[in-house]
């Protein structure tokens, strides 16, 4: 599918607070508090904290990202193993839950609906929490936590045992520093609170960006009324390069866009807010890139257009879309290949 296309919805099912695991025929029951590595925030030495609503969980820091719910008969070749969040998937009817064992790839999956994982000899990409073993010492366990499904998938029980263990609520502010819920997750069409916006912070010390789903439309209440929080993703940019993309925002034109006159989705399905530490104060900007109308930069205080050079390196890493709306795409991809 290509990425011009607009963004799916993300879909997520919040279920009861019960974890059932099987494991050789017995069958365990426990409370979905999730055990806590290290008090302090920090994750381990060659691993990185993932959040996702209310729920946070280290995983290795090289793994890459994915999509919960894959189509497993869509895997073709070898892949690093990953953390997947709800996004659009193809409607694929695979036979078997997982993907062939030459291209198997171990994987954290958040928010996996309810559900059995094949009915009827076809893959559903849902998952009920407990334990299965498919074959070959490949072992995917599935907990819940605060009502959210987190399921890992692995050859290697220390490791899966590792990243469960380590998942745990987000008391306040997860390891990245953003809140599980904010304001402009309700009010995208506000802006931050400020009387002198960027200009006044200071040095620059560090960005925590955190990306949020957003509940504008009808369906987008009725989805945040199931699911624990707004927050879908985090991650931070400190030193040189924090300092570097805040000059970039600071060099963006005053006013808004750019916007795409051809869709009716205003303010699309996410945005991310900053919340950038200075020497002198905070300051929080929130960037608005997903929808057709009201796209760009606000730091409380300056309206300022989307460009190519503060797009390109957010929109990256956990923050990559899966789609763009025209205009925008062309900033972080380039101009449109012309048609004929």
């Amino acid at each position: 599918m290509s990425q011009w296309g607009k963004r799916a919805a993300v879909l997520v099912v919040v279920c009861a607070a019960v974890v059932v695991a099987v494991v050789g025929g017995r069958m365990v029951v426990g409370d979905d508090r999730a055990a806590s590595t290290d008090e302090t925030g920090r994750a381990d030495n060659g691993w990185r904290w993932e959040s996702y609503q209310s729920i946070e969980v280290q995983v290795p820091a090289d793994w890459s990202y994915g999509v919960t719910g894959s189509p497993p008969c869509r895997v073709d070749k070898p892949r690093p193993p990953y953390v997947g969040r709800p996004g659009g998937v193809r409607g694929v009817g695979c036979r078997d839950p997982y993907p062939p064992l030459a291209v198997r790839a171990s994987y954290l999956w958040f928010g996996a609906r309810r559900g059995p994982a094949a009915v009827q000899g076809t893959a559903t990409g849902a998952r009920m929490p407990g334990v299965r073993a498919p074959d070959h010492g490949w072992v995917e366990e599935t907990r819940l936590l605060d009502g959210l499904n987190v399921t890992v998938f692995s050859d290697d029980e220390a490791l899966r045992q590792r990243i469960l263990n380590s998942a745990r609520l987000i008391d306040g502010a997860d390891a990245n520093g953003c809140t599980p819920n904010h304001p402009l997750a309700d009010h995208p069409q506000g802006g931050p609170t400020s009387a002198e916006g960027l200009a006044s912070i200071g040095v620059v010390e560090s960005i925590a960006v955190c990306k949020y789903a957003i509940a504008v439309r009808p369906e987008q209440h009725e989805y945040a009324a199931r699911r624990r929080a707004a927050l879908i993703a985090s991650s931070t940019m400190s030193g040189d390069p924090a300092q570097a993309f805040v000059a970039a925002i600071a060099r963006a034109p005053v006013g808004s866009g750019p916007d795409s006159p051809d869709c009716i989705d205003d303010y699309g399905s996410e945005i991310i807010v900053l919340k950038v530490r200075g020497s002198e104060r905070n300051q929080e900007v929130l960037i608005r890139y997903d929808g057709c109308r009201f796209n760009g930069i606000h730091d409380g205080v300056t309206l300022r257009h989307l460009t190519a050079e503060v797009l390109r390196p957010l929109l990256v890493g956990v923050h990559r879309p899966s789609h763009y709306t025209g205009p925008v795409g062309d900033l972080v991809l380039g101009p449109r290949p012309k048609k004929g």
